[in-house]
């Protein structure tokens, strides 16, 4: 980007910006601050991954035991984690395990770094890319490391790019996804195209969606200064990857297609990401899907409006943006027009997603901005807005940030024209009443959050009061610098340096505080069960022939492949969603009607109009009724019953809670004995005794 571009930020010195002088000192401050926040996420992430991949399954481990021990699954029920041969990333464990260099079990660890590094590098990337000053980048990561609210979509994936999944390859895809964006930003189309190639093959849509957010560039920037060789060659690359990705599913599908009418109607029944409008996006899920997305690119628009330059950067941050929410409205009408699978799938309406993570990056630029060179009175609210915004859940502090936009519009002397000041300053009160007046009667959604719970509750398990402690020394420190750099030359070099690592050190730390709150509860709820989980799987992949078949109870405990690399029956969730709906196949949809009927719920005769109406005002009525009847079926189950899924689908072994089958210890062999977890031989013996 050239030096004199800005985005929605005035311009300043590079060394009052917050460069420390010297190069190799630039050079370590751009490694070392974006590095400090990968520290504190692999950190936060290697703390939860047996909770996360046990209770979620799905991950690395479990797919590299279906590529390479194909008779450990010879009996399994398919799932989406088959479908991981599309995606870069995925393969490499695969690979790394072919050549007996690491296993995919040891690996994990080592892979969650990596995407965590992958992750922080881009958002680094596009946010120094975006911003005058390493002060606004830093602000703009600290909200993607930790915060909910960034790559909040209309399609309802997902709860912040840095909680979703971080074992699988989603992170690859966003960090290369926004690198791309910063290269295309600092004139690098070579990179820009490598960086999206490599999004793109981690995850086609996810970097189709980055891809054609930069291709507005060409709508924006001189014909001259993209008509040349090394974009074309980028253009190529980027064609490449994508048509790789996307010409083996124009293919005839394998098995038997069931059709588009019954294809919806099954989808409907466990998934609102691929038709939102239809599962309530409008109504019900308003204030948990729509408001923090709305929101934060609302805050954004009145921030830009009253700063808008007309930048080349400028115009293509507003045509990417622009790009992208006309895809999302085709994607949210899409379903109102056809019930094609191929297209649903596309899930356009998750495009949203960049729009959000630009405009929180933007907000938390902004508000670190007004905190360090706005008027003294905005420095506290800035601050407390800038502490809050990371830490609600999955909303966005909207009550602060607009308090602060209203006072900036009336005393910042640096607006650039009276009637666009007013006007925003007009607009930010109207929205500041609108929500209070919602706040207190009793109209909560998540996307209104004052303080999630008021001076009652906490924000991200932190006392409102003390934050605003925190925010009032903050604020001090910015506010003394500033008046000590203007006083006292010498100072100058300093004072934005130190304003930006105690920026740092109290973003990460209230950060890593309510993360860690998050993390202990998660610990308290399900550690002793996931504990127990991973030592009844471990004893079926010691003790049981490989092509053994189990089943365990289906009490939200999703990772029961990770460890015991074992055919599993299936939970009601995937029998019910199953790989059918992936690949349409009418045979295993058929199978899993069948296994469906085990758990005690029958999902083949409920008319579409029934189900549209009761998903359009709960979206998960249909998961939670089967999860709850599978529960209660399971739990009643008996040695009998027992039994007759051994006749009947050939299990070998059964997982229930410890206690739950009282004549299970009479009548079938105990093979392992835990706290949580019994496992019962329904063949007459143990393993392989």
């Amino acid at each position: 980007m050239r030096a004199h571009e800005t985005v929605f930020l005035p311009a300043v010195d590079a060394n009052r910006a917050g460069v420390i002088r010297g190069a190799w000192l630039n050079g370590f401050a751009e490694l070392a601050l974006p590095l400090a926040f990968a520290v504190a996420m692999i950190l936060q992430r290697l703390g939860m991954l047996d909770i996360l991949r046990i209770r979620a399954g799905y991950s690395p481990v479990d797919y590299v035991t279906f590529r390479l021990c194909p008779e450990c699954y010879a009996r399994d029920w398919p799932h989406p984690a088959m479908l991981y041969d599309k995606s870069l990333p995925m393969n490499l464990h695969v690979w790394l395990e072919q050549a007996g260099l690491v296993s995919a079990e040891q690996f994990l660890p080592f892979y969650v770094v990596l995407q965590a590094l992958v992750l922080v590098g881009g958002t680094w990337i596009l946010a120094r890319s975006l911003f005058p000053s390493r002060l606004h980048a830093v602000a703009g990561l600290a909200v993607v490391t930790f915060g909910h609210v960034a790559g909040a979509n209309l399609a309802g994936f997902g709860d912040g790019l840095a909680h979703f999944s971080p074992y699988l390859y989603y992170n690859f895809a966003h960090g290369f996804a926004l690198a791309g964006l910063g290269f295309v930003l600092r004139r690098m189309p070579l990179a820009a195209a490598l960086a999206l190639a490599v999004a793109i093959l981690s995850h086609v849509m996810i970097g189709l969606y980055a891809a054609l957010f930069a291709a507005t560039f060409l709508a924006v920037a001189p014909v001259r200064t993209w008509l040349t060789a090394r974009h074309a060659a980028g253009a190529l690359i980027v064609a490449a990857a994508a048509l790789w990705m996307i010409v083996p599913e124009l293919g005839a599908p394998a098995g038997d297609p069931i059709g588009s009418g019954e294809w919806y109607r099954r989808m409907l029944l466990y998934t609102a990401h691929l038709s939102p409008v239809e599962t309530g996006l409008f109504t019900t899920r308003l204030g948990p899907v729509v408001l923090p997305v709305l929101l934060p690119v609302m805050l954004a628009v009145l921030i830009a409006l009253g700063r808008w330059s007309g930048s080349v950067t400028e115009r293509f941050v507003l045509a990417g943006c622009l790009a992208l929410s006309a895809l999302t409205v085709i994607g949210l009408a899409l379903p109102s027009f056809t019930h094609e699978p191929f297209l649903l799938r596309l899930t356009l309406a998750r495009a949203s997603y960049l729009v959000t993570v630009i405009a929180v990056l933007l907000v938390a630029a902004w508000l670190a901005d007004r905190l360090c060179r706005g008027s003294v009175l905005l420095a506290v609210p800035a601050a407390f807005a800038l502490l809050v915004l990371p830490l609600t859940q999955p909303g966005i502090a909207v009550v602060p940030c607009l308090a602060v936009l209203l006072l900036d519009s009336l005393l910042d002397p640096d607006s650039p024209r009276a009637a666009r000041r007013w006007f925003v300053a007009a607009v930010a009160l109207l929205l500041l009443v609108a929500a209070l007046v919602a706040w207190y009667s009793g109209i909560r959604p998540a996307g209104l959050d004052l303080m999630t719970g008021a001076l009652k509750g906490t924000i991200g398990g932190i006392v409102p009061l003390l934050l605003l402690k925190i925010a009032v020394v903050v604020a001090v420190i910015a506010q003394g610098l500033r008046l000590l750099a203007r006083y006292w030359p010498v100072a100058g070099n300093v004072a934005p340096g130190a304003v930006v690592l105690t920026l740092l050190v109290v973003l990460i730390g209230v950060g890593w505080w309510s993360a860690d709150l998050r993390a202990s509860r998660q610990i308290a709820r399900h550690g002793a069960s996931v504990a127990d989980s991973m030592a009844a799987q471990r004893w079926l992949a010691d003790h049981t022939p490989r092509d053994s078949l189990f089943i365990a109870p289906p009490d939200g405990m999703n990772g029961w492949r990770e460890l015991s690399a074992r055919s599993f029956f299936g939970m009601p969730r995937h029998l019910m969603q199953g790989y059918s709906i992936y690949r349409s196949d009418k045979a295993v949809l058929a199978e899993g009607d069948r296994r469906l009927a085990v758990f005690g719920f029958d999902v083949r005769e409920i008319p579409l109009a029934e189900i549209a109406a009761r998903v359009r005002v709960d979206p998960t009525y249909y998961l939670r009724a089967v999860n709850d009847a599978a529960r209660r079926a399971y739990d009643g189950m008996t040695a009998e019953g027992f039994a007759r899924l051994r006749r009947e689908y050939g299990v070998d072994y059964a997982v229930v809670h410890a206690g739950r089958c009282p004549d299970c210890a009479g009548r079938l062999p105990r093979c392992h004995a835990g706290p949580v977890y019994e496992v019962y031989g329904l063949g007459g013996r143990c393993g392989d005794d």
